[in-house]
């Protein structure tokens, strides 16, 4: 459903607050995108040049300025985020919808019902289908009964601007750092620090053929099939962030990376298997900042009782239901039953984003039959896809759970 803003009752405190933040969110994510596209478009200067970016100090200065100028835009931009999503969980979602004006005929209407000429939007190839990209934070998503809050949100992203990325995963830590006489040899900590490479992947899905009066004659239709391919896209992604084996075209999970911790429940509660983890990961200087567990395996947490058949998560979730040890609780589906996840998700993980998931739509091409064409038959096709890539550059960021 694409909402447009229109100006909101003036006693309405917490509309204004949602317009306030939203247009707020839009213009801090056109920063960050500026302010990329002059981090990148100056580092390629660069590179082009021949210039040694290690040796130069003063390319260096300027590019590290730009960055963190990027950074700071990107962090703001994450904040407002929250603080918007934080709206719509509370189901402040109060944004009307324009009626529509049939008067342009349906080619037209079906055109912008699916987001041509909608401000914020990328407007639509009327032959090819084009493209719309919404934001990750769209109420689109969030107003789908199936899903509140996905691991993506907790996960630092960066746009990038080809199908390869670097980044460095550190290993080791051995500190041997300890107090050392005038004169004495000071002794060596190991610090091991790989450089990886990864390739953007692509998550995609299409529609069946769809019959084009029913879509232009049902608006809510195609507000389902918009919704339901994206989140189709979004629910593959966080397979692959959590659960992705590595080997081409899938993306390296989480559980998959080398180098994270596993804690097994044992005779322990399921709670106390949870703090023990959470306490791996501390162990290796990371504080956790959230738990993923199975939804079935969240009710059983939340369930579970003592001899005296007192809750044992009473008192540990009393403070905030959707919190366990004061970690920020987020159920998955497509994490298998039985296993929970741990981490400091915030700087342990990374998602780099080429093509942000979008829905587009083409007349021509075959429909579900072999032999039958789509224009002939008066049919649409749907296709939601988006472009990514994951690394992990800190596995000891996160600690695993078995046998809950």
């Amino acid at each position: 459903m694409h909402y447009i803003r229109t100006e909101p009752d003036p006693d309405d405190a917490e509309a204004w607050v949602q317009v306030g933040l939203k247009g707020a969110l839009e213009r801090k994510r056109q920063d960050a995108a500026q302010a990329w596209a002059l981090f990148d478009t100056e580092k390629r200067r660069a590179v082009d040049a021949g210039v040694d970016i290690s040796q130069d100090g003063a390319e260096f200065k300027k590019l590290d300025e730009l960055h963190s100028s990027y950074k700071k835009a990107a962090a703001e931009q994450k904040d407002l985020e929250s603080r918007l999503f934080a709206e719509y969980e509370k189901g402040n979602a109060k944004f009307p919808t324009i009626p529509s004006n049939r008067a342009s005929g349906v080619g037209a209407e079906f055109l912008r019902r699916i987001g041509a000429g909608v401000a914020g939007l990328k407007a639509l190839d009327g032959t090819s289908g084009g493209s719309m990209v919404p934001a990750f934070f769209s109420p689109d998503i969030l107003n789908l009964p199936t899903r509140q809050l996905f691991v993506r949100s907790l996960i630092p992203v960066t746009p990038v601007t080809g199908d390869k990325v670097a980044y460095l995963q550190h290993s080791v830590f051995t500190n041997a750092a300890t107090a050392v006489a005038a004169g004495g040899l000071k002794p060596t900590s190991v610090l091991t620090v790989a450089r990886l490479e990864d390739t953007v992947r692509t998550i995609a899905h299409v529609s069946e053929a769809l019959d084009r009066a029913l879509l232009s004659d049902f608006d809510a239709l195609v507000t389902f099939i918009d919704q339901n391919l994206r989140l189709g896209v979004l629910l593959a992604e966080e397979n692959q962030i959590l659960n992705g084996n590595g080997t081409a075209p899938n993306l390296r999970g989480i559980l998959n990376t080398a180098g994270i911790g596993t804690q097994a429940r044992g005779a322990d509660s399921r709670t106390d298997a949870l703090h023990k983890a959470i306490n791996s990961c501390r162990l290796a200087f990371h504080e956790p900042d959230a738990i993923v567990l199975h939804p079935t395996d969240w009710q059983t947490v939340r369930l579970e009782k003592n001899a005296n058949g007192e809750y044992i998560a009473g008192d540990v979730v009393q403070g905030d239901p959707d919190r366990l040890w004061g970690k920020q609780i987020i159920t998955s589906p497509v994490l298998a039953q039985g296993t929970g996840l741990v981490g400091a998700f915030g700087h342990g993980a990374q998602l780099w984003d080429r093509e942000e998931a979008r829905v587009t739509f083409t007349e021509s091409g075959l429909g579900d039959t072999a032999g039958q064409e789509l224009f002939t038959r008066n049919q649409i096709r749907f296709r939601a896809e988006e472009r990514v890539a994951f690394g992990v550059p800190f596995p000891a960021a996160f600690c695993s759970v078995t046998s809950l």
